[in-house]
């Protein structure tokens, strides 16, 4: 009898006292499993389906009834919100920088003449008479006298300190040539 005492466990000690910790963490994995399952199931719109045969019974009568009706209203196709979501979708917390601000409107200039196309080649004074200026462009050598016109575009002028006034004469503008040193 003795032996049979020795087997069975002592008043207060409980069987499962090793597999005590096992037991729990059997519990609590139970429960997330439970939990886990509750939030990822599909959200059930509490309504009722018709079948194909019930349905054009129910459309027959919603039409004679009209689009209000009760009967219409109960059986109505209801989407799910969560029907259609991805559990695993990829999100970016990224923003886009707002657009550039747009270019400042360009500013209108004035026209202005083209650079002088003629070079300064030598002077020669006759005297009582006015100076003659030669001048070259490419091949062709002008000689002018302040006053003239050359080639209908620039217009003589006087010279002052070693510089002689060419007139553009399409836009007015006054430019200059040296032509060595004052006289």
């Amino acid at each position: 009898m003795s032996t049979v005492m020795k087997a069975l466990p002592a008043p207060g000690h409980s069987v499962f006292k090793s597999g005590g910790n096992r037991l729990g963490w059997l519990m609590a994995g139970g429960l997330l499993l439970v939990g886990v399952l509750w939030y990822a199931a599909p959200e059930d719109s509490g309504v009722v389906e018709p079948s194909s045969s019930r349905a054009t019974a129910a459309g027959a009568a919603s039409t004679a009834a009209g689009e209000n009706s009760p009967a219409n209203v109960a059986f109505a196709p209801r989407a799910t919100a969560k029907a259609g979501v991805n559990l695993f979708e990829s999100r970016s917390w990224y923003i886009a920088p707002p657009p550039p601000p747009p270019p400042p409107p360009p500013v209108a200039v004035a026209p202005s003449a083209p650079p002088l196309p003629y070079t300064f080649l030598g002077s020669y004074v006759k005297s009582g008479d006015k100076p003659v200026y030669f001048l070259v462009r490419g091949d062709r050598v002008y000689d002018v006298r302040p006053g003239d016109v050359v080639e209908n575009t620039y217009a003589v002028g006087t010279v002052s300190r070693g510089q002689l006034q060419l007139t553009y004469l399409p836009l007015k503008q006054d430019q200059w040539l040296s032509v060595g040193s004052p006289q």
